[in-house]
């Protein structure tokens, strides 16, 4: 799974190690493996504990978790007004912890609300639970095809084109089509 966060982006792997193995497999495999960066075998333990959503690990989590905004650490903020607010990026981060050269002008981001979505799940009428936005309603989210197969039948499609005329407009959102081509409707 990759986050993407102000030109970075942030893989998390959960075939290296594999964690869908049992847990004592899986920490022998850990035990092999020579971590390449300080803090790895933290980002191990915290890749397996997300990869389930019970404590017991017999349910799999088939959802991504993130941390939405960091806490600004940098000099940008000698320049802003008294208060301090709005100074998180609203960027999406896999784990808590200080992301540093992330911002404007280098300036680092902090995540420092850890949530342990275990008991949040299993608990879901604690007032903790505010702070986690679920995505698995279908109320709130809302699945958008890609425009390349839209494009043919807008042309042809009264319909489609009533529906799905924005996603193919010369805007430059998302991924633009690879020639500028006028739209002739």
């Amino acid at each position: 799974m990759e986050y993407y966060f102000h030109h970075n982006v942030f893989l998390i792997d959960y075939t290296t190690p594999n964690v869908y193995q049992p847990r004592a497999a899986w920490a022998a495999e850990v035990g092999r493996m020579r971590p390449e960066r300080l803090g790895e075998e933290w980002v191990w333990a915290q890749i397996r504990d997300r990869a389930y959503m019970d404590a017991a690990e017999t349910r799999v989590n088939t959802h991504p978790l993130v941390y939405i905004g960091g806490d600004n650490k940098g000099l940008d903020q000698i320049l802003a007004l008294p208060g301090g607010t709005n100074r998180d990026s609203h960027a999406s981060y896999p784990l808590p912890g200080l992301y540093k050269d992330i911002g404007p002008t280098g300036a680092s981001e902090e995540i420092t609300h850890g949530v342990d979505f275990h008991e949040l799940i299993a608990d879901s009428t604690r007032g903790a639970l505010d702070r986690v936005v679920r995505f698995d309603d279908p109320a709130k989210i809302e699945l958008v095809p890609d425009w390349e197969p839209i494009w043919p039948l807008a042309l042809s499609d009264p319909d489609v084109r009533r529906e799905w005329s924005w996603l193919v407009l010369p805007i430059q959102w998302g991924i633009p089509p690879p020639s500028r081509r006028s739209l002739e409707w």
